[in-house]
């Protein structure tokens, strides 16, 4: 079984070698690279989240889920997120929310 995960992996980071470089445009390559991941680990959906030191605001910038999420911004104190960017602090999750917002994803 762990030679097979490591495969998988393998091909994993084969393939986001060749997103990162195939695309023009950074925001696209990262949309390619979230999805692959989210294949890779079989998640539902991930987010690239950026901060914005001076508004101190966290945006979504690439999204890999039902609904496109790119472009929301939250403080960066709000939500799992941002207590997560805020504190440093990481946090696991068990389950999903009731709430299918990205500030609880």
């Amino acid at each position: 079984m762990d030679n097979l995960l490591n495969e998988k992996y393998t091909q994993a980071i084969w393939d986001l070698t060749e997103a990162l470089q195939k695309e023009n445009q950074m925001e696209n390559a990262l949309v390619d690279c979230m999805e692959i991941l989210t294949d890779t680990i079989g998640c539902e959906g991930g987010f690239v989240w950026l901060a914005d030191r001076e508004s101190g605001r966290l945006m979504i910038i690439a999204s890999s889920s039902r609904n496109d999420e790119t472009g929301i911004t939250i403080a960066g104190d709000q939500g799992i997120v941002g207590h997560v960017f805020s504190t440093g602090e990481a946090m696991t999750l068990h389950g999903r929310s009731r709430d299918d917002s990205p500030l609880y994803a």
